[in-house]
């Protein structure tokens, strides 16, 4: 067997081993195809399978315009009311939205939740294909459990976690401390009294 044929092979075995782990590991709001692809390319490059020689000189790490406190990005995609991914200087990276809790509509183990298409399809019509600036959070840490950057997302000069629930599209996400969780505990109040979105009493009022 030739040396690109033993790379190749070592490849798939590496692939077929690592499937299971990648299951259990992924972002619930990411496809395990995603993440194997992923994987995939990760270690294609590490045995340097289908990719001309290289000297590591010849490369510079891309730069993520994230890692700023504060950067305009574009979104690349919607992903639901709370998560979406954007282009940080050529690099995607998937932003939870610190703060804000949305109703499920792509957790691979758990039912589309009352008012999660309309909170998934508010924030689409909000963001899809527009630039937003991100910005860190004191004391909200920088990453999440899944590896998802932790951000404020502003657009046109607003709170974008602030506007979903007020308008009764989230809930105020209590479990983790940040600066803006007194005001957004007083924006669901005010939501809730007033019958907003998912309080509503035809909405998701004897759910929630």
């Amino acid at each position: 067997m030739s040396s690109l044929g033993l790379k190749e092979a070592v490849l798939g075995v590496a692939l077929a081993l690592a499937a299971p782990a990648v299951a259990e590991a992924v972002d619930p709001k990411e496809t395990v195809e995603e993440t194997v692809e992923e994987q995939r390319l990760v270690l294609q490059k590490a045995l340097n399978v289908g990719e001309p020689d290289s000297s590591s000189d010849d490369k510079e790490p891309i730069p993520n315009g994230c890692e700023t406190g504060k950067q305009e990005v574009p979104v690349l995609k919607v992903v639901d009311g709370d998560t979406i991914d954007v282009d940080c200087e050529g690099k995607k990276e998937r932003i939870r939205i610190i703060g804000i809790n949305t109703p499920e509509t792509v957790h691979p183990s758990k039912p589309v939740e009352c008012f999660g298409k309309e909170a998934s399809n508010k924030m689409k019509g909000l963001l899809r294909d527009q630039k937003v600036i991100i910005k860190k959070g004191e004391g909200s840490g920088d990453r999440g459990k899944y590896g998802r950057l932790l951000r404020y997302v502003e657009f046109n000069g607003e709170d974008v976690g602030a506007k979903l629930i007020r308008e009764g599209y989230a809930f105020s996400y209590r479990k983790y401390p940040h600066e803006r969780l007194e005001l957004y505990n007083e924006l669901e109040r005010q939501a809730r009294e007033s019958r907003a979105g998912l309080w509503a009493e035809d909405a998701c009022a004897d759910v929630y």
